[in-house]
């Protein structure tokens, strides 16, 4: 599952899945973050990736989706990247953060799902 909002960027995406041959493994939900978690509402995934653009500051509000929209299977993981200059999102209830990493100007949280 892969969620992207620019047309380009999903052609891109499209094209490598194709080039893998990963097109009939995977999906891709074209819509920004928010309206894409509550469309994939009550799905369950094990691991999540985010990394939602900086200038955003999604990363509080992108937790907060992911759990209220119940996607996440007990004891997924979600690794989140946000700006490290970004403050540090307050795990809703269920999520607990398990790691925290810096590399330069990035900031790489790794949250666990009870």
């Amino acid at each position: 599952m892969l969620v992207e909002n620019d047309a380009r960027a999903c052609g891109v995406i499209f094209h490598n899945l194709s080039a893998l041959k990963y097109g009939d493994r995977s999906r891709v939900v074209r819509a920004e973050v928010p309206e894409a978690l509550r469309q994939l509402r009550g799905e369950r995934f094990d691991l999540v990736f985010s990394d939602p653009p900086y200038a955003l500051r999604a990363a509080q509000p992108t937790l907060e989706a992911l759990a209220s929209n119940d996607l996440l299977a007990p004891g997924a993981r979600v690794v989140l990247e946000t700006d490290r200059r970004e403050p540090a999102p307050t795990p809703p209830l269920g999520l607990t953060l398990n790691d925290e990493r810096r590399y330069g100007d990035t900031r790489v949280l790794v949250y666990s799902a009870e």
